[in-house]
C-alpha cells in the first residue's frame, strides 16, 4: 500500500505542476494582450487629435536643425536595434526551456513505463514482492523509483518554473512592443522629413544648373548677336571704301600696332586726326585700366561725337556727355576722360553692354527724342570704324559685370610710355 500511494502521490504531482504551469502562462498572456488591448485603446481614443498632433510634430521636425535631425535618427536607429536584440535573445531563451522540457517530460514518461513494466510502480504490494523475488528487492526498487522519478519530476518542475518566470517577461516584451512601434513611427517621421529636405536641396541645385545654364546660353547668343553687327558694319564699311574689311585699317594714314593700347598709341592716333586732345594719351590708359574700359572706345567715341574733340558741345566735352540738353562741362581734358570712362563702366559695361552695338542701343538709340535729323543711325558704324582702326575690337570692349573678358591692359608703371 506504502508504494501505491506514493505512486499516485507522484502522478498526482506531476499533473497538478502541468496545470500550475499551464495556469501561470495562462494569466500571463492575458495580462500581455490586456496590456496590448489598453495600447490600442489608447491610440484609438487619441484619434480625434491625430490632425493636431501630426500638425505639431511637423512643425518641430521643421524647426530642427539637420545636424539634430540626423542625430536624433542615429539615437532612434540605435535604441531600434536593442529592442530587437533584447526580444531576439528572449525568443532564444524560451525556445531552448520548451525544448529541454519536452526531452525532461519524455524521459519521465519512459521511466514511469519501464518501472510500471518492472513492477518496480503500480500494482498492489503482494504484486511487487512476487515480481521482485523478496520483500526487501522490491523496497529497494520502490527506493530506485522513488529517487529517480523525482529527479525526473524535479527536472520538469524547474523548467516549468523557468518558462513561467520568462513568461512573466511577456509583460515586459509587450511593453517593448509598443515602445518599439512608437520609436518606429518616430523614425518614419524623421526620415521623411530628411528626404523632404534632400528633395528641397536637390530642386534649388537643379535651378540653380538651370540659371547658370541660361545665364551661360545668354551670354553665347550676346556675344554672337554683337560679332554679327560688328561683321555686318565692318562688311558695310568694306563695301563704302571698296575693298575688304581689314581696307578700313589700311584706308587711315595711321596703322595701330599690334597688342594692347598704349598711351603712344594713343597720341599718334590723336595726333593724325589733328585732335586737340593728343597728348592725354597717359590719361586715357589711367581711366581705362581704373574702370576696366579699352580706352581706344572712349577716343573712337569722341571721333564720332565731336571730331576727336574739334567741335564739342561743352568744355572738354568730347564725348557728347548730357548733350544736347544740360551738356557736361569738364575743367580739364583728363577730367572729361576719367568722367565718361566711369559712366561707360557703371551704366554700360556693368549691365552687360560690352559691345559697340549694345553700348549704342542706351548711348545714342536711333529713333531718340533729342535725334530728330536721324544721325544717331551712323553712330555704331562711326565708332566701330574708328575703333577697328586703333586694333580695337568691337565686339568687347571691356570686361562685363563679372569681370570676365578678353581685355589686357598695362600694369599703371608703363603710363608714361609704351
Amino acid at each position: 500500500m506504502e508504494f501505491h500511494a506514493r505512486e499516485q502521490f507522484d502522478r498526482r504531482a506531476i499533473t497538478g505542476r502541468s496545470v500550475l504551469a499551464a495556469t501561470g502562462c495562462a494569466l500571463v498572456l492575458a495580462v500581455a494582450l490586456l496590456l496590448a488591448l489598453g495600447s490600442t485603446l489608447a491610440m484609438s481614443g487619441s484619434t480625434a487629435n491625430a490632425a493636431t498632433m501630426t500638425k505639431q510634430r511637423d512643425a518641430e521636425l521643421r524647426a530642427m536643425s539637420d545636424a539634430e535631425l540626423n542625430r536624433q535618427v542615429t539615437t532612434i536607429e540605435t535604441e531600434a536595434t536593442a529592442i530587437g536584440e533584447r526580444m531576439l535573445r528572449s525568443d532564444f531563451r524560451r525556445d531552448a526551456i520548451v525544448r529541454e522540457r519536452d526531452v525532461a517530460r519524455r524521459m519521465l514518461g519512459e521511466f514511469m513505463a519501464e518501472s510500471y513494466k518492472q513492477g518496480s510502480v503500480g500494482g498492489d504490494v503482494i504484486t511487487q514482492v512476487l515480481s521482485a523475488g523478496s520483500l526487501s528487492e522490491a523496497a529497494d526498487r520502490a527506493r530506485v523509483a522513488d529517487a529517480v522519478g523525482s529527479y525526473h519530476l524535479s527536472l520538469v518542475d524547474s523548467l516549468d518554473t523557468a518558462e513561467v518566470n520568462l513568461d512573466v517577461s511577456a509583460v515586459e516584451r509587450a511593453r517593448l512592443i509598443t515602445k518599439l512601434s512608437y520609436i518606429q513611427s518616430q523614425l518614419v517621421d524623421l526620415r521623411s522629413e530628411q528626404q523632404r529636405r534632400d528633395a528641397i536641396r536637390s530642386a534649388h541645385a537643379e535651378a540653380r544648373e538651370q540659371q547658370q545654364a541660361e545665364a551661360e546660353q545668354r551670354r553665347i547668343d550676346k556675344e554672337r548677336a554683337a560679332a554679327a553687327a560688328t561683321a555686318s558694319l565692318a562688311g558695310s564699311l568694306a563695301a563704302s571704301t571698296g575693298g575688304a574689311p581689314g581696307a578700313l585699317v589700311s584706308s587711315s594714314p595711321f596703322v595701330a600696332a599690334s597688342g594692347p593700347p598704349t598711351a603712344a598709341g594713343i597720341d599718334a592716333y590723336l595726333a593724325s586726326k589733328g585732335s586737340p586732345m593728343t597728348g592725354q594719351g597717359a590719361a586715357f590708359m589711367a581711366s581705362a585700366i581704373r574702370w576696366r574700359v579699352d580706352p581706344r572706345l572712349l577716343v573712337a567715341i569722341s571721333g564720332a561725337e565731336s571730331s576727336f574733340g574739334q567741335v564739342t558741345c561743352g568744355p572738354n566735352n568730347a564725348w557728347g556727355w548730357a548733350c544736347p540738353n544740360d551738356p557736361a562741362d569738364f575743367a580739364t581734358w583728363a577730367d572729361g576722360i576719367d568722367t565718361v570712362t566711369e559712366g561707360l563702366r557703371g551704366y554700360y559695361l556693368d549691365e552687360g553692354r560690352t559691345s559697340v552695338s549694345l553700348i549704342q542701343q542706351k548711348y545714342c538709340p536711333v529713333g531718340a527724342a533729342n535725334d530728330p535729323t536721324g544721325l544717331n543711325s551712323h553712330w555704331s558704324q562711326n565708332v566701330t570704324k574708328f575703333l577697328l582702326e586703333q586694333g580695337g575690337n568691337p565686339a568687347m570692349v571691356g570686361p562685363g559685370p563679372s569681370g570676365a573678358g578678353a581685355l589686357q591692359l598695362p600694369d599703371f608703371g608703363l603710363l608714361g610710355g609704351d
